[in-house]
Order: structure tokens, then sequence, then C-alpha cells
């Protein structure tokens, strides 16, 4: 249940082994987050709008999330899109991933 997995704790070598097999067992989410889209200096106030329009080609857009983070050389920006449900999030993954966006190669 989610209330179970909000309190989650790992107390052991092999439950953290185990939590860590299942998160890299490519479980599909709703969630997609894509990089190396823009550069910081491409945040704008119409970003948002055009990541969902682009997104809401591959299913139902919940919400955009943009985010700038230092990745240790240097700032980097991180878009999380919610899709409405796991299809949708590993249809947008594959038809995004590798493409050009912008002069980049979106990961």
């Amino acid at each position: 249940s989610v209330s179970a997995e909000e309190n989650l704790s790992v107390s052991s070598a092999a439950q953290r082994a185990e939590l860590m097999q299942k998160l890299a067992a490519g479980t599909p989410t709703q969630v997609v987050c894509l990089r190396n889209m823009v550069d910081p200096s491409e945040v704008d106030a119409q970003l948002e709008e055009e990541i969902t329009g682009e997104c809401s080609k591959h299913g139902k857009v919940d919400q955009v999330v943009i985010a700038t983070m230092d990745e240790g050389a240097g700032p980097a920006v991180k878009i999380f899109v919610a899709y409405a449900d796991p299809a949708s999030s590993t249809k947008a993954v594959q038809a995004l991933d590798k493409r050009w966006f912008g002069g980049k190669v979106v990961k």
C-alpha cells in the first residue's frame, strides 16, 4: 500500500539489494525525466507550455516540472513529465530518447 511505502525503511544489505534490483528492473512509471533538452539559459515562461504540447503527442500530460540542478559540471535542466498512465510515459520514452530537440540530443 502507499502508506506502507511511505514509511519504508531498508535495514539490511539484502533488503537494499532487493530494492535496487526492483528499481533497476525498469518497471514503467507515469513520470518521465527528460535531460539535455535545454540549457538553463533557455528556461523561460513558455517552456512548460512547449514541453506539454510536445509530450501530449504521446498521451495525457498531468503535470510538467522544470528543475535546474547542479550536476557537478555546472547547472543542468531536468524536465519531469507526469503522464496519466504508464503506457503513455513508455510511448514518450520510446519517441523522445535520443531525439533531437533544439539542437540537442534528448536523454
